[in-house]
């Protein structure tokens, strides 16, 4: 899943810091607001077997980091693809 939040621009970098130390986060990043209609700023993917150990997981990482004022939204794959890695010609 990845859990997109809109995390105060003066705070994003240490957030995003204390969250891609935590485990079960694949990966942590920083990306542009697109108002009105993406609010979000801050991108998290985590991995698990079920929706709802996903979601459990994102509810215990935003309560104990303290993330529990900022928005956020969990979007969920419906396909998953095969990653084989770069390529070189």
């Amino acid at each position: 899943a990845m859990l997109v939040q809109d995390i105060p621009d003066e705070r994003v970098a240490e957030v995003g810091e204390r969250l891609a130390g935590e485990n079960g986060v694949t990966l942590c990043y920083q990306r542009p607001r697109v108002l009105p209609q993406w609010p979000y700023n801050l991108f998290c993917m985590i991995h698990g077997q079920a929706r709802a150990e996903v979601e459990a997981k994102i509810a215990a990482l935003r309560r104990r980091l303290q993330l529990d004022d900022f928005a956020h939204a969990t979007l969920f794959s419906l396909t998953r693809f095969k990653q084989n890695g770069a390529h070189y010609a």
